[in-house]
């Protein structure tokens, strides 16, 4: 016999590492992803069973952040110091530093390497880059920058 319920997603009881991935979420966040993922065309055919949830949460849980514009910083943290080596990269990459420096150049590549074709967080991942690029002053030469940014954490800017 099947039983379907028509539960909040804050009310749906978590297990394994979903569990631990729910957590990062408020109710009133639970509750904004469940009708995104009921009403906006990412329910699976038969509708969302209990372990399809569960796994949902427990495997895609940047995609499942995502949906609201959230950045859960265990994850991000990966993607950020992505964008930090590929700053790093292109900073190493300029021939002369003191003509070349752009940093809306190298605000875009962070934000580039930070987003991939799976998760795009949008306007967090500006804001964020924001965040880290008013901090760098535009007089810095490369080696004092590269410095700075070897030492940026995510959680500064979150």
């Amino acid at each position: 016999m099947k039983i379907y319920q028509d539960i909040n997603l804050s009310d749906f009881e978590f297990w394994s590492g979903a569990k631990t991935w729910a957590a990062e979420f408020t109710s009133e966040e639970l509750d904004q992803i469940g009708e995104i993922l009921e009403n906006d065309g990412y329910a699976p055919e038969g509708g969302w069973t209990d372990t399809a949830v569960n796994d949902l949460f427990w495997f895609e849980p940047e995609f499942v952040a995502s949906l609201i514009g959230k950045i859960i910083p265990d994850l991000a943290q990966e993607r950020f110091d992505a964008g930090i080596s590929a700053v790093e990269d292109e900073i190493r990459n300029y021939d002369d530093f003191e003509e070349e420096f752009d940093k809306d150049a190298l605000k875009e590549t962070f934000i580039d390497a930070f987003n991939d074709d799976s998760y795009d967080y949008g306007s967090a991942v500006e804001e964020l880059a924001d965040n880290l690029f008013d901090d760098i002053a535009d007089d810095e030469d490369k080696d004092s920058l590269i410095k700075f940014l070897d030492k940026a954490k995510i959680e500064d800017y979150l």
